[in-house]
């Protein structure tokens, strides 16, 4: 994640090599705080955010029930299909 949430690096010509200067030293807060979590000594307690939850919506309730409905109709099927194979 450090290194997704970094700016783009400015390297040199001559060596391909990453440039010692201020743009490449500066990070974003993102970076920071994952180069920070990086560092931590063994043992030291992390404070890590929740992770954001869907909630209700109609738009997700309405998702849910039509793949809900599509899955029974295909496995509805499948028994008539194979209730048909067996007689």
């Amino acid at each position: 994640m450090y290194y997704k949430s970094s700016n783009a690096l400015v390297f040199s010509t001559k060596t391909k090599q990453v440039r010692n200067n201020k743009r490449n030293s500066t990070l974003s807060a993102a970076a920071q705080y994952w180069k920070s979590l990086a560092l931590k000594k063994t043992g030291s307690t992390l404070s890590i955010t929740a992770r954001p939850f869907i909630g209700t919506h109609q738009n997700v309730n309405n998702i849910i029930k039509q793949d809900v409905d599509n899955a029974v109709k295909a496995m509805a099927t499948q028994i008539g299909i194979q209730i048909k194979l067996n007689k």
